[in-house]
């Protein structure tokens, strides 16, 4: 990200988008297995990033956010493959005011869970 952080600032991530932000009653990010999660992605529009070759990046929106305030979006991330994955953040722009709430876990096949990734504009 070399370009200046602003009004509407959303970050890029690879590789695809196709909705869906699973949550539990009281609001909270749930893990779901993929037929799970493919059923939620018909009911919700949310950034979606799907551990196969050639998907498109998702898009994760902040819209506006005052200075002194943050903003959290939910991403959640897809394991279609029939082994498991390691995923590890390894470069996250913390200077520009980014954070995410885990940098390291594993999904098991055909399983989702949703990374929280928090701006403060500084």
């Amino acid at each position: 990200m070399d370009r200046p952080v602003g009004k509407g600032v959303s970050l890029d991530f690879s590789p695809t988008y196709r909705g869906a932000q699973p949550q539990g009653k009281d609001g909270a990010c749930v893990t779901l297995a993929s037929e799970d999660a493919n059923k939620e992605n018909e009911r919700s529009s949310g950034p979606v990033l799907s551990l196969v070759q050639f998907s498109r990046a998702p898009f994760v929106s902040f819209e506006a956010v005052k200075l002194g305030t943050s903003r959290a979006a939910v991403l959640v991330i897809d394991n279609p493959n029939d082994h498991v994955t390691e995923i590890r953040v390894d470069k996250i722009p913390a200077e520009k005011g980014f954070s995410v709430d885990q940098m390291h876990f594993s999904l098991n096949p055909d399983e989702s869970t949703c990374l929280t990734v928090r701006w403060t504009p500084v």
